[in-house]
């Protein structure tokens, strides 16, 4: 659903589909009942004193015989205490079983891959008997489905490919993974053996689970394990933190918990109450419909931050356990090839840059605006000039990741390629967010390949070598790091070629370029178009989320071409494309996704929310009230539509449905914000005020209510309150243009002498005029007012005549008199009086 809510209620803007009394504290109750605990306690041992002085102390027959009594009883009553609560348990497991509750474990598996007796693959007989090992249920929200026989055959090789997302064969499935297309050329290129390739990628895997997994393997008679990982060694160390700091015994603890009907039952009820899923948060970006819920529980780009020491820490551990992957692979008797991890260089922007440490704010934004400079001269075709502005700006903030890449894409378009792959590395490196292996990760895998002696199929230069001038981009790469179904091939080659290099794989005189064409059509006139469009929709959602909007456009796009009347692809191109400001082409997305059967709440809100943007109001409203016959209750097309009549000027229509969106979602701030600027159009100020007093108790950083609400205690010359609440509002946003006008205007005309303060109010002025480069008119005018306050009349005047100018150039004649009739009083000495302008 598109969120098009934003901090000021305008309807162009609209949103997505989307007791007092006493108090009692128990004490008195407290110390009354302990007081009569130590009465009964006194009469207990009276009572229990004179039972001894009645049984006598001399009847020592007697007293052997009670304590002996007392010892043959210990044990029964210990034997029950311990059967008890089993057999409760029991009982109570029984039950849930009789209810359809499975153990968490049965479904999932809770601890992603990071408690070991989790196993991948888990035993299972055949319709013929045969015992074969498949993917466990609840490992199949990161893993592929996967089966093999428990006897390996004579004459059989059994490869296990291992790795992150990029192995499994993301955004697609194993099909057209590169261990998919190993399947399917492996018995053209060498059918002297019986070759076993088994999908043993995890999605979000790092390279600490991966070793976890090998090490399973490692028992199933590997032959040989191809290694595809570095891309998720920083996402690992941020995603599940949590996870990685509990103690084995926590974690074993758990897991056999788990494995209980009990422990799942209860997890859901708690879940239930308190409305949120117990445990460790878990990436699992497998069904369209949740990867909404999915992502929004998920780590992203503002979670990272820069950090040297950790990144360095996270190099050694993967260089530890890339280690540890061959030693277990060894010792198994099998052979490694390791890949050198390759990523979208040419056309992934980073996911987040971050100043150098330490570096003082001023020059932050010194490069930030070299940066937009740059931008400028880059859209005239002033390369060169862009280029020096670029050069400068990393001169002041050398790992600020956008600067190089953009100058990576300037240095391309000046046909500079290997200065330009440079740039990109660079930016790649200083990617906070490193969603991409990083040059240390690779040159850990190249320096373990030659130090084990492991050979090694370096995709990244491999790759190099096959795009446009050494700089792998969108031709091979869906996204940051996944290759398209072309890239998956040529990496089932090269591998095939390091398989033949070290004797493994011995071609036959018919295995070359017309073999590998055959198999090339088989597999392609096998893919699903419908799946992999939706694969590249979801892929959309999920680079979206990652901020990368143009990106995500690009894959909605590509999905859409798969499957043109396919209305899950048609909506998701119709959301990508509001989200770039494509408003026209959204609106005939959606309008084809109704066609094609998304006849939905969602569609026609976001109809709505486009038709909005490009001022169609008439029927932006149609669609918002269709929207609201299929959900009455839906609060966001209450909203969207409340502002839509806004627009048109119907008031009273529009607090109607502001009122009703609130009815439904009493939290809703926007809501209450929009509600406020609809009464004060109606006059009704202090009602209005409340409202936006409301809104901002509900969301404190909605200054647009804030703003707005000032200009409401104007409106009812409430000058003091005014100036508290644009002050509030500079101290978090110092360079808004209309605060800081309106702030030195009251403070420089209010006709109240114990607000006005031309002290305060000239610095503000000469900001606003600073920030329009003297080309503002009402700027102009506010400083010429906060300079005469001050008592600086010869530049209030100055400032007026430039204002004048300024005005009759712009054929605004009126203003210019109004203009003129200040500047004699200032010629005269006389600050100006006035409401707020």
């Amino acid at each position: 659903m598109i969120a098009g809510a934003s901090q000021r209620p305008r309807a162009s803007q609209p949103a997505g589909a989307f007791v007092v009394g006493w108090s009692y504290d128990g004490g008195s109750a407290r110390r009354l009942l302990r007081d009569r605990r130590r009465a009964w306690g006194v009469q207990s041992a009276r009572r229990r004193g004179r039972d001894r002085g009645l049984n006598g102390l001399d009847s020592v027959e007697g007293n052997e015989s009670q304590r002996s009594l007392n010892r043959r009883g210990i044990f029964p009553r210990l034997v029950l205490a311990l059967v008890a609560p089993v057999v409760f348990f029991l009982g109570v497991e029984g039950i849930l079983w009789l209810a359809g509750v499975r153990p968490e474990l049965d479904e999932r598996d809770p601890f992603v891959g990071f408690v070991s007796d989790v196993p991948l693959f888990v035993e299972v007989v055949g319709p013929d008997g045969a015992v074969v090992h498949e993917t466990a249920r609840n490992k199949l929200t990161h893993f592929n489905r996967q089966q093999f026989p428990e006897q390996k055959g004579s004459g059989t090789f059994r490869i296990f490919c291992l790795g992150g997302s990029t192995t499994y064969g993301r955004p697609y499935d194993d099909t057209t993974s590169f261990c998919g297309w190993l399947r399917e050329f492996l018995p053209v290129a060498d059918p002297s053996r019986a070759w076993q390739v088994v999908n043993a990628g995890g999605i979000s895997y790092a390279s600490y689970r991966v070793a976890a997994v090998l090490e399973e393997l490692a028992h199933y008679e590997p032959d040989l394990f191809i290694i595809y990982t570095g891309h998720n060694e920083f996402l690992e160390e941020r995603t599940y933190r949590e996870f990685l700091d509990d103690s084995e015994a926590l974690r074993f603890a758990r897991g056999m918990l788990s494995r209980t009907r009990t422990y799942s039952g209860l997890k859901r009820l708690v879940g239930s109450l308190t409305g949120r899923q117990a445990g460790p948060r878990v990436t699992r970006e497998v069904f369209p419909e949740e990867v909404e819920a999915i992502l929004d529980a998920s780590v992203g780009p503002s979670a990272y931050e820069r950090d040297d020491l950790l990144r360095e820490r996270i190099v050694e551990e993967f260089r530890f356990n890339l280690n540890r992957m061959v030693d277990a692979a060894e010792a198994a008797g099998a052979r490694v090839v390791l890949v050198t991890p390759a990523s979208n260089l040419r056309h992934c922007r980073p996911f987040k840059s971050q100043s150098s440490e330490g570096l003082p704010l001023e020059n932050a934004e010194a490069g930030q605006g070299l940066l937009r400079r740059s931008m400028e001269a880059v859209g005239a075709g002033e390369l060169e000039r862009a280029l020096a502005l670029l050069d400068r700006a990393i001169e002041i903030d050398g790992r600020f990741a956008l600067l190089e890449f953009a100058r990576g894409e300037v240095l391309y378009e000046l046909g500079r390629y290997e200065e330009s792959r440079g740039a990109f590395v660079a930016a790649r490196d200083e990617d906070v967010c490193a969603l991409r292996a990083t040059t240390a990760l690779q040159e850990v895998v190249h320096a373990l390949a030659a130090e084990r002696g492991v050979p090694l199929a370096d995709f990244a230069k491999f790759l190099a070598g096959k795009t446009p001038n050494g700089i792998p981009g969108e031709e091979l790469f869906l996204d940051h790091v996944h290759p398209t179904v072309e890239g998956h091939r040529l990496l089932a080659l090269e591998l095939i070629r390091v398989l033949e290099a070290q004797g493994i794989v011995r071609p036959t005189s018919e295995w070359g370029s017309g073999a590998i064409q055959r198999v090339t059509e088989a597999v392609e006139a096998g893919i699903d178009t419908a799946m992999h469009a939706r694969a590249l929709s979801n892929l959309a959602r999920v680079i979206g989320w990652a901020g990368k909007h143009d990106e995500a456009y690009r894959l909605a796009l590509a999905g859409l071409e798969l499957a043109p009347d396919d209305g899950e692809a048609l909506f998701m191109a119709a959301a990508k494309a509001f989200r770039v400001g494509r408003y026209e082409e959204s609106v005939g997305f959606w309008r084809r996704a109704l066609a094609a059967g998304r006849d939905d709440y969602e569609t026609h809100n976001n109809l709505g929310n486009a038709l909005s943007h490009v001022e169609a109001w008439a029927e932006a409203i149609g669609e918002y009230e269709r929207a609201i016959e299929m959900d009455a209750k839906a609060a966001g097309a209450h909203y969207n539509l409340g502002l839509a009549l806004l627009e048109l000027g119907s008031n009273r229509r529009a607090e109607i449905q502001l009122r009703e969106a609130l009815r439904w979602e009493p939290g809703h701030a926007g809501a209450h914000h929009a509600l406020g600027t609809c009464l004060v159009l109606q006059g009704r100020l202090s009602p209005g005020i409340e409202s936006f007093s409301e809104a901002l108790r509900l969301d404190p950083s909605r200054l647009a209510a804030l703003v707005d609400r000032a200009e409401a205690w104007l409106d009812l010359g409430r000058h003091e309150r005014a100036v508290a609440d644009y002050r509030e509002v500079l101290a978090i946003a110092p360079d808004w243009l209309q605060v800081l006008n309106n702030l030195a205007w009251i403070l420089s005309t209010s006709d109240d002498a114990a607000v006005r303060d031309g002290a305060e109010a000239l610095p503000l002025a000469r900001r606003a005029c600073a920030l329009t480069e003297h080309g503002h008119l009402r700027s102009l005018n506010v400083l010429a007012a906060a300079s005469a306050e001050s008592g600086r009349f010869q530049d209030a005047a100055a400032t007026t005549r430039l204002a004048i100018e300024l005005a009759e150039s712009k054929g605004r004649e009126q203003r210019a008199t109004e203009l003129a009739a200040r500047l004699a009083l200032y010629e005269a000495n006389r600050p100006y009086r006035a409401r707020p302008d």
